[in-house]
């Protein structure tokens, strides 16, 4: 598939923020991971933010927010906290957590982001396909599964609609031969992001 946005066009206004969240044992059952996903659109109901996709991996917590006026990583900190929380009154105990947040300057990089987020299960051999499962939004983009992702703000890049969206991610699974491949596959997007933000580190 021919990219057609331009690599240094930028992300317009308001800003874009990839987060993670990393924990160890961040979510070890479904139940859990609902919990999580939960928290998180009853934040945005309240806070001034879209949610443009995420990926949930056994120790990290990967999301991409376009937003004004707020704190991106303070936010992320609000999360942690009520969801902690949450598994401490259920008797999980206190787990650590770090965060990190990195700001995506072109449309480049936000796409190869969103990209990134969805591939992450495959890579991490949870699902064979993105689709196959609740652990990032890629569902939400092709078959309107959840009412809290917002779709429009990726989709717009792609004039073919979701077939288009579902080829910018498939072209390298369908030649992968292995999840080695793969792995090495996730180590190209980093590359590419480093290339269109100009930056010396990526902090996905």
């Amino acid at each position: 598939m021919t990219f057609s946005v331009k690599e240094r066009c930028p992300v317009t206004s308001p800003a874009v923020h990839a987060l993670r969240l990393r924990s160890p044992r961040l979510a070890e059952t479904a139940a859990e991971l609902d919990l999580l996903l939960h928290i998180t659109a009853s934040m945005k109901q309240k806070q001034p933010f879209s949610l443009l996709s995420y990926t949930v991996l056994d120790d990290a917590f990967h999301l991409t927010l376009q937003h004004e006026g707020i704190r991106p990583l303070r936010l992320l900190q609000q999360l942690a906290a009520r969801y902690h929380n949450s598994l401490i009154e259920s008797g999980r105990g206190l787990v650590r957590s770090d965060f990190q947040c990195r700001t995506l300057v072109t449309r480049r990089s936000l796409l190869e982001t969103v990209k990134y987020h969805h591939l992450l299960p495959v890579l991490h051999d949870y699902h064979p396909s993105p689709d196959a499962g609740a652990r990032s939004s890629y569902a939400a983009y092709i078959r309107e599964e959840n009412g809290f992702i917002d779709r429009e703000a990726v989709l717009q890049s792609f004039p073919g609609g979701t077939d288009a969206f579902c080829r910018f991610h498939e072209r390298e699974l369908s030649t992968a031969a292995s999840s080695l491949q793969l792995r090495e596959y996730s180590e190209a997007y980093l590359t590419a992001l480093y290339t269109v933000t100009g930056s010396n580190t990526v902090n996905i």
